[in-house]
């Protein structure tokens, strides 16, 4: 007889279940659950039909997902941290100080994340494509103030991991793009071929938000410091660093960020042992005390050294050791990692070296400076070189100088650095000066042509980049034409008391050009009428698409219209200003 199946068992009914039944089946508290979650990937499902049973305004997750949640070792680590705080809750009511703090410093239950990295992330490229979040995460921690929920140790850990990522990308000269906002600094750096984007905060304490969830935000931080503690020892041993990199005590306290890490070579592997096939055979130790000389080899003995050449021997071995004692304990040597064939936009400011005054963003500029090769000063006592070092050629103000002036180096504002920066070329400073008015900041995220305005500051940087680019490859044309050596048959003598030179190939330049068009929509041949008869045969479906994507492209032309409006009532602004 076929058992008859109930309402529930069969269909969408029988792959959903709510949370409340869930907290129920893993015997876990709501935030206990809600962490859970967090650290496994596991997010809420909308059921995709109406079942029998099925409420509003409950969450659903799936079956299998939960099934997924109860193997995890992390139940049975949520249970004993449960029970101690049992423990610690009645030694609270008995008032005993002293067993509380006993348990607290030897009793606490804890855990580590390792397997979920490797669960959640099966290769390396994966981990990268994911690590936007967990940056943006490490950043705002790493200037938090500590709270009652944000410690101070979590804190201090997330600061740690962005000067290692800092240093990583400095000494690998990966940096892309960076872009200033009232939000923070978003940079952009191309590892493996992954495009990493992160935003960090401006240097300044952050201001608590009282309708902030931290819980949520700390459980999350938990994890991506496990994923960027593995991203991290990964690419500095893959580099042939060091990991993890030795912090300057010194550095640290006069203001450095990133120069701050030491970076190391990696210690190189012990040698394995040489495994030889032949087995020694058993022999007896008294037969082998009785017969040394059978065991002796067949070459003459070397006689017993004396006494002055025993204590000779002793005080050359002390002398050994103790030179190899002060070598592990002494810092080891700064390794500056560079690739075998630096591109020239990747190493933009090298050669340069930028004195910081007080009033710019030090960690910034300082990081991008070093990621694009070149070195940077500031006003201290562990400062690499005094603001009177006639080798400096930039010195980075942000207010009116008024002080003595160096003839010999370019006073320019922050702005120039990230400009320059953006364009793969040095751009001219007298627009940077201190006091002028800046000029816009263009963001490198947006393509101008595809949105289909292109700024006025957009066409004079791509003028900048063009003459840039011309003179490049000018001077790599006359390299090569002062290679090129003369045919034999084009060698004629010369006359008496005259000189000839060999006839030198003209070289075509060919330079490159990065005028930026509008991009132009194709034009249809058919007429108004023909189209209105294809959307009549249309299918609904495709002809709500058609709808959409025309929708979109007249949003974009309001967009363009505005902008333009916009930039002529600025323009005449300022000549009405000028005219006065």
């Amino acid at each position: 007889m076929v058992r008859e199946r109930k309402k529930g068992e069969k269909g969408h009914a029988s792959k959903y279940i709510d949370r409340t039944r869930v907290v129920r089946r893993l015997q876990l508290t709501l935030p206990e659950f809600r962490k859970l979650c967090i650290l496994k990937g596991i997010y809420p499902r909308e059921p995709p039909k109406h079942f029998h049973g099925q409420k509003l305004h409950r969450t659903y997750y799936h079956v299998k997902d939960i099934a997924f949640l109860e193997r995890d070792p992390l139940m049975e680590n949520f249970r004993k941290f449960r029970t101690f705080k049992r423990k610690i809750r009645r030694h609270v009511a008995k008032h005993e100080d002293a067993s509380v703090r006993a348990l607290r410093k030897h009793s606490k239950p804890e855990y580590r994340l390792d397997h979920l990295v490797k669960e959640r992330y099966p290769s390396f490229i994966d981990a990268l494509r994911d690590l936007d979040d967990a940056l943006c995460m490490a950043a705002l921690f790493s200037h938090h103030q500590q709270t009652i929920k944000v410690h101070q140790a979590r804190i201090f850990r997330c600061d740690r991991l962005m000067r290692e990522w800092h240093a990583y990308i400095a000494a690998t000269h990966t940096l892309r793009k960076v872009f200033v906002t009232i939000k923070g600094i978003y940079y952009q750096v191309t590892i493996m071929g992954q495009r990493i984007t992160w935003v960090e905060p401006h240097h300044y304490s952050v201001k608590v938000a009282r309708d902030v969830d931290y819980r949520v935000m700390v459980t999350f931080s938990e994890f991506y410091q496990t994923l960027l503690g593995f991203v991290l020892y990964r690419l500095y041993t893959g580099a042939g660093l060091a990991y993890p990199p030795v912090l300057d005590v010194r550095k640290d306290a006069a203001g450095e960020h990133t120069t701050s890490l030491i970076l190391a070579p990696k210690a190189p592997a012990p040698l394995p042992a040489p495994v030889t096939n032949t087995q020694p055979q058993a022999q007896p130790i008294a037969q082998a005390k009785a017969t040394p000389a059978a065991t002796a080899p067949t070459a003459t003995a070397t006689p017993a050294p004396s006494a002055e050449q025993k204590k000779q021997q002793k005080k050359e071995g002390e002398k050994k050791k103790k030179e190899e004692d002060e070598e592990e304990l002494a810092p080891p040597e700064p390794v500056v990692m560079v690739p075998s064939v630096p591109r020239p936009k990747h190493l933009l400011f090298s050669g340069c070296r930028f004195f910081l005054d007080r009033e710019v963003p030090f960690r910034s500029l300082e990081f991008v400076i070093t990621a694009y090769g070149g070195e940077v000063s500031w006003e201290g006592m562990l400062s690499p070189f005094p603001r009177t070092d006639t080798t400096i050629t930039h010195e980075i103000v942000d207010r009116e100088y008024s002080a003595h002036r160096y003839l010999y180096r370019e006073y320019v504002q922050p702005q120039w650095l990230y400009d320059s920066v953006n364009e793969k070329v040095l751009l001219p400073v007298h627009e940077y000066a201190p006091g002028k008015p800046l000029p816009v900041h263009l963001s490198p995220f947006v393509d101008d042509s595809r949105r289909g305005y292109i700024p006025e500051r957009r066409v004079e940087l791509d003028k900048y980049r063009n003459i840039a680019f011309s003179s490049l490859a000018q001077s790599k044309a006359k390299a090569k034409t002062k290679e090129v050596e003369a045919p034999v048959d084009a060698i004629i003598m010369p006359a008496a008391g005259t000189t000839l030179l060999p006839a030198v190939p003209e070289v075509a330049l060919k330079l490159p050009q990065f005028v930026r068009k509008k991009r132009q929509l194709p034009v249809s041949s058919a007429t108004k009428e023909t189209e209105q008869r294809a959307m009549m045969v249309m299918p609904s479906k495709k002809r709500r698409l058609y709808n959409r994507v025309k929708g979109r492209q007249q949003d974009r032309k309001k967009g363009v219209t505005q902008l333009e409006r916009r930039r002529d009532e600025i323009r005449r602004a300022k000549e009405t200003k000028g005219a006065k």
